[in-house]
């Protein structure tokens, strides 16, 4: 019989036994899954962001470049990123997955936390500007 079929036959049997498999020998595979990734991070991080994102290094490389290396919000340098030392975020449409542009770790997650929605930025910026004295 050939894997596949022993495998949806005995799904439940497969993954219990890989359960155990990986309870027994979860440092070593850890271990072997951190050498792998540090070897090959450069490509893996590739993979991601062409899948993700559907553009090249090249272009990624063109981002970077057309914003100095920068926070499109803040202008923070990509060095100087406290969040992701030495790499900007790819901010990002999520309905389309369209790029906006590279932001460092504090305004990516400032403007997701406040759900990509102009208004409320817009009356956060308000709020800020009053000290908290506005209707």
């Amino acid at each position: 019989m050939p894997s596949r079929e022993y495998y949806l036959k005995n799904k439940d049997k497969y993954k219990e036994n890989s359960k155990k498999y990986y309870a027994k020998n979860k440092d070593k595979i850890k271990k072997n899954h951190k050498v792998n990734y540090l070897k090959n991070k450069d490509r893996i991080n590739e993979v991601r962001i062409k899948n993700k994102y559907d553009i090249t290094p090249q272009q990624l490389d063109n981002l970077y470049a057309e914003q100095n290396d920068s926070c499109k919000i803040c202008n923070t340098h990509k060095d100087e990123n406290i969040t992701h030392k030495g790499v900007l975020c790819i901010d990002h449409s999520h309905d389309n997955y369209e790029i906006r542009g590279l932001l460092c770790g504090k305004c990516n997650t400032a403007i997701g936390l406040l759900n990509d929605d102009p208004e409320i930025l817009t009356k956060a910026v308000e709020y800020l500007k009053t000290k908290g004295k506005f209707n």
